[in-house]
């Protein structure tokens, strides 16, 4: 998938290590493995609502789901597990203001996810914002 220039997008998974070595050869086979591993332990489909919910925040054009459109408005919606919304809710908080994540929202996690799963959502997001903003700027 394509954004309205044209562009691949990390966040869709589009871009993958060769795209990357274009870029930084160094750097592509490392950045691609540690995405796939995050992508791999991130427990059911908490990826794919890792990454259409950051598309969504940084205003990212993507194509249309019905899955998208429940994550609109993902905190009333009955779509998700609390775990999921919990995964949302630092989703949301860490890509707006990384440092006002707090202490609640990871007790809400650990309530779900064990810690090696929060680990890899927590990598998965932090891939996701920062190619969602460097897309942005490129």
């Amino acid at each position: 998938m394509a954004n309205s220039e044209g562009r691949n997008s990390w966040v869709n998974g589009s871009w993958n290590a060769s795209d990357i070595a274009n870029a930084q050869t160094h750097l592509a086979p490392f950045i691609d493995e540690l995405r796939g591993q995050a992508i791999s332990t991130t427990p059911g489909r908490t990826a794919s609502l890792i990454e259409l919910q950051v598309a969504q925040i940084l205003g990212l054009e993507r194509e249309e789901t019905e899955l998208s459109e429940f994550i609109r408005t993902w905190y009333s919606s009955a779509e998700f597990t609390d775990g999921e919304k919990a995964i949302m809710e630092i989703t949301e908080q860490f890509v707006l203001d990384v440092h006002s994540v707090t202490d609640e929202q990871f007790d809400k996690l650990r309530k779900y996810f064990s810690t090696p799963e929060i680990l890899a959502m927590l990598f998965h997001i932090a891939l996701c914002d920062g190619f969602g903003k460097l897309e942005m700027v490129a």
